[in-house]
């Protein structure tokens, strides 16, 4: 579960990839560019599914 993560998402996407098959994101109501640099990879050919979760019940 990630939440405005933009200063790291990508160097921690590319880090684990090297040891994942793929990875599952939940992003919850992020108001930064994390969710487009998640979508960014995924169009790189990353395995990642992508779910947003915009309900207030996480923090």
């Amino acid at each position: 579960m990630v939440k405005n993560e933009e200063d790291i998402i990508e160097n921690f996407i590319r880090w684990n990839m090297k040891f994942l098959d793929s990875l599952y994101i939940i992003d919850n109501n992020s108001t930064d560019g994390t969710v487009d640099i998640i979508n960014q990879l995924i169009s790189e050919g990353f395995n990642i599914t992508l779910w947003v979760d915009n309900t207030l019940a996480h923090f």
